[in-house]
């Protein structure tokens, strides 16, 4: 991956000490709507690969549900803290620190279901170095399996006044180092934490491209906790989750 300044502590200790530390305001959104998107969806028994897990929420649920798992992150701090909790809750999952774009020692087709939640791959700067990623899941999902991946929803920052600004600066290109659709903020203490924010077109297109049909398409609403329905969803969600299959034509 590409060593930008926007990945500065990405791998470093603190960054993993605080990752849930600050995000004790949004659990409620997972515990409501990513949580219960992805029950309905990894049964007891399916093979899973969290390929950007933090540390390990859903690697660690899923391995206790009864699934065959294998998480990774990154940031090997994070893996760490998944594996003192593994070992706390009694539950076997394997755990890597690798590049999700580029996925060595991973084989092709193994798996039932790729997921990369809360943003996940939108952390990854460069469109470059996200549709490897996104290659990266489909390569390795077994043909007919499944990938689910969340991302924020760039529409959305349309009828929010404090992303103007920022809205203008993205379309105009101001800055050469930053793509359409990407931010650089502040999260408590998290620090110059790099996002992309997708377009669901710009979304569905990456998951066209890595050879997966886009088979769900889910709009949440982050401050009423639900999933939102009717044609001006993709103006007023926050964020999405798009489910993609793995054509059984695909490498």
């Amino acid at each position: 991956m590409d060593k930008s300044p926007a990945l500065k502590g990405k791998t470093a200790k603190w960054y993993a000490e605080n990752y849930y530390s600050v995000e004790d305001d949004i659990i409620p959104i997972f515990e409501k709507l990513d949580t219960p998107f992805l029950d309905k969806r990894l049964k007891p028994g399916m093979k899973v690969f969290d390929a950007m897990m933090g540390r390990g929420r859903h690697a660690l649920r899923y391995a206790k549900r009864g699934c065959e798992v294998w998480g990774n992150d990154y940031n090997p701090h994070m893996v760490s803290y998944a594996r003192k909790a593994a070992k706390h809750l009694g539950v076997k999952v394997k755990l890597t620190a690798l590049d999700a774009t580029a996925l060595k020692g991973v084989h092709s087709g193994q798996f039932d279901a790729v997921i990369a939640m809360f943003s996940a791959i939108g952390t990854i700067p460069g469109s470059k170095n996200r549709q490897k990623a996104l290659d990266e899941f489909a390569r390795v999902v077994k043909p007919g399996g499944i990938v689910i991946i969340h991302a924020h929803n760039r529409w959305d920052t349309v009828l929010k006044p404090m992303f103007w600004n920022w809205m203008v600066r993205s379309y105009l290109g101001t800055d050469r180092k930053m793509e359409r659709g990407d931010i650089i903020s502040d999260y408590n203490s998290l620090e110059g934490m790099f996002n992309h924010f997708y377009s669901p077109r710009e979304f569905r297109a990456s998951f066209r491209k890595a050879g997966l049909d886009v088979v769900e398409e889910a709009y949440m609403d982050y401050s009423s906790k639900r999933f939102l329905k009717g044609p001006l969803r993709k103006f007023k969600a926050d964020g999405f989750i798009f489910v993609g299959r793995k054509t059984s034509s695909s490498s």
